[in-house]
């Protein structure tokens, strides 16, 4: 996993991905509650306890997301939701899939309550999702797919997240 055409298919993969089932409420809030920071960024990584380096993937600073394109990054818009909530949510009358409460686990140090999401994503090539939760925030911190591995995408905040639009 080392691309920008991995990390995109993870990002908007995982947005098509999530279906909806009562049990989602956890995956939802954390979703809407990382959509709320002023400062996001998505590493892809080997594995969950790898180094992040200096370019991540995805930056998304107020309201305005860049994606890693080789050397440089091109901003990629200004979505008013946050993709893989939106579709959760639209999902959710449908009933096409279900979040599945897994165990808790370290995650780089902190406790996180593991989801795994399954339901309808149109193509076989990802898999399930397991988003990672931070139990101290309630911010995602990890997510990975299940034919995409090893490895997928730590999510950081605040003054973590470096601007990347001068770049």
């Amino acid at each position: 996993m080392s691309t920008a055409s991995s990390f995109i298919a993870g990002l908007f993969g995982l947005s098509m991905h999530l279906g909806a089932h009562a049990n989602c409420t956890p995956v939802l809030n954390a979703l809407d509650k990382a959509w709320q920071q002023q400062r996001l960024a998505q590493y892809d990584v080997e594995s969950r306890e790898q180094p992040l380096g200096d370019k991540p993937m995805l930056v998304r600073i107020n309201k305005v997301v860049w994606m890693s394109m080789g050397a440089a990054y091109e901003r990629s818009g200004e979505p008013s939701q946050n993709p893989m909530a939106s579709t959760l949510r639209s999902d959710a009358a449908n009933g096409a899939a279900k979040c599945e409460a897994l165990d808790t686990a370290s995650y780089r140090g902190q406790s996180a309550k593991k989801y795994r999401v399954d339901g309808s994503l149109g193509s076989q090539s990802l898999g399930r999702v397991t988003l990672w939760i931070s139990a101290a925030t309630g911010l995602p911190v990890f997510h990975e797919f299940e034919k995409l591995g090893p490895g997928g995408f730590a999510w950081t905040y605040g003054d973590a997240v470096k601007d990347v639009s001068k770049k």
